[in-house]
């Protein structure tokens, strides 16, 4: 399972990579989880990998960090089923209308989360 996890945060660095080089990758994904009820399989892996990490927390370098990453992912996956796909696009068309060096920043903040579940597991 601690395999597992760090290959979660290595997906994430290299999406966070991506994002970060090229804001349409960024925008093809949010299209991507706009589309139907995409939306609702991104709540289901957020809580399928906050679960994930909550259960192997005892077992990594720093629990506390993991803990607190599965209860964010937890609480994220329960945020998307109450807002809904309707408001969830809306926040997408935002970012999607912003400048790209906010895009950016959203890459460099998810290599800076990777790196943290890398590190601390």
């Amino acid at each position: 399972m601690l395999i597992l996890a760090k290959l979660i945060g290595t997906v994430i660095i290299v999406m966070g990579t991506a994002i970060a080089i090229s804001e349409k990758v960024f925008i093809d994904m949010m299209n991507f989880w706009k589309k139907g009820n995409n939306i609702y399989a991104a709540g289901a892996i957020r809580l399928i990998f906050g679960a994930l990490f909550i259960s192997i927390a005892h077992a990594c370098r720093f629990p506390k960090v993991i803990s607190v990453l599965g209860i964010l992912m937890i609480i994220g996956g329960v945020i998307i089923f109450i807002i809904g796909p309707k408001k969830i696009s809306a926040i997408f068309e935002w970012f999607q209308k912003s400048p790209p060096i906010i895009m950016r920043l959203a890459g460099l903040l998810a290599i800076a989360i990777g790196a943290l579940i890398v590190y601390s597991i």
